[in-house]
């Protein structure tokens, strides 16, 4: 079992809500792979990702619709 890449989002600035999660750009090394891979990939790790969105921030709340900014850490666990 190898490890994977875990980014962690803090809870919302509005609502305080935890249920956060981060938008990704689209890799060029992600030849052949649906936004649908993507994202279900992030899922089973227990991440709330969405595709590409620019100029509102790069972190969202799921209850709230709210958007900001912010540095989301980058961890490694076991898969």
């Amino acid at each position: 079992m190898g490890k994977v890449p875990y980014y962690r989002v803090g809870p919302c600035p509005r609502c305080g809500s935890k249920v956060t999660g981060r938008y990704i750009q689209r890799s060029p090394f992600d030849f052949g792979r649906s936004d649908r891979d993507i994202i279900r990939d992030c899922l089973d790790r227990g991440q709330y990702v969405r595709i590409g969105r620019r100029g509102s921030g790069n972190a969202y709340c799921g209850s709230c619709g709210h958007a900001w900014t912010e540095y989301i850490s980058l961890s490694f666990i076991s898969e």
